[in-house]
């Protein structure tokens, strides 16, 4: 296992003795760590997965998991709320077909997308935007 600190690597000698170091959540290295990772993740999100994410870390794929769980959520929990957040936001400022937006974000099974953005926000993504537009029409002033 690898650790950075301020984005150089220790060496090994240097490794061996952060050994003792704690590694709960409030540890300051797994919360940078962590940080680091989200923010991948944001830059990242329509071509991430758990693996690409460890490779690009030089870290295991458990060790990213128990990153995440320590941190109260999972690694694809977070991804997917990125990409549909993403989408989200496609919705309400394009135009782009449903389609077009699930693969932009990431998704290119539309009938998973679709599935997805209905649970996390309780409608499609078809009625997302109908609704979305509706109350804009609605909140925009009329001009006389």
């Amino acid at each position: 296992m690898l650790y950075y600190s301020a984005g150089m690597l220790f060496t090994l000698m240097e490794r061996q003795s952060l050994s003792h170091i704690c590694v709960s959540p409030s540890n300051p290295l797994r919360l940078v760590r962590y940080d680091q990772i989200y923010s991948y993740i944001c830059d990242n999100y329509p071509m991430t997965s758990a693996r690409t994410i460890a490779e690009y870390f030089h870290i295991s794929q458990s060790y990213l998991c128990k990153l995440f769980h320590e941190n109260g959520t999972t690694v694809t929990t977070v991804i997917q709320e990125i990409r549909l957040q993403q989408a989200r936001n496609l919705l309400e400022q394009s135009d782009l077909s449903v389609q077009n937006i699930a693969e932009l974000v990431g998704y290119h099974d539309l009938t998973y997308f679709i599935k997805l953005f209905k649970r996390y926000f309780s409608v499609t993504p078809y009625q997302y935007r109908k609704k979305y537009q509706s109350t804009k029409k609605l909140s925009q002033p009329t001009v006389t």
